[in-house]
């Protein structure tokens, strides 16, 4: 058997306490996986928070009224299995969606050149990647229309 202290997790952004509106359990008290525990309100919404474990309730903290600050412990329950809880994410990270920075894009095919355009322009190599191409070869024929919006070409006449 071991302790599992769920703490209050971040609940939306800028949420710093949330109000105990009502506890679903008391001390003694067995709960399963995902079965609502209490019930909170922020600034911003009513929120119904699942157990993140299986196992009975230790304690609670405060009384329906009082402040939480996010972060600190909000109930403790004893867990049949060691080390479950451990491995067990709390609700605040199934809540939470990974970060856009760590999704990595597909890596992309290397593109092959073809026969028409391998040789017909010494500025234009395959090493590089397509952005530097295209600014390479925009560059190499200035009579081309190169693609931008209008104030970019407005701002380009007026400073020649």
């Amino acid at each position: 058997m071991s302790r599992f202290e769920f703490k209050l997790p971040d609940l939306g952004e800028g949420t710093v306490e949330a109000e105990i509106v009502e506890w679903k359990v008391k001390p003694g008290d067995r709960v399963t996986e995902e079965d609502v525990i209490v019930d909170v309100m922020t600034d911003k919404a009513n929120i119904e928070l699942p157990s993140p474990v299986t196992g009975t309730v230790i304690s609670t903290t405060g009384e329906p009224g009082d402040m939480v600050a996010v972060g600190s412990t909000l109930i403790v329950f004893e867990t049949d299995v060691a080390g479950k809880a451990e491995a067990q994410p709390t609700a605040a990270a199934v809540a939470m969606p990974a970060p856009v920075a760590a999704r990595a894009p597909p890596p992309k095919k290397p593109q092959r050149p073809n026969a028409d355009t391998e040789g017909s322009d010494p500025s234009v190599s395959t090493d590089e990647p397509t952005a530097q191409r295209t600014v390479r070869a925009a560059a190499a024929s200035s009579d081309e229309t190169v693609l931008t919006s209008p104030s970019i070409r407005r701002r380009a006449r007026e400073t020649g």
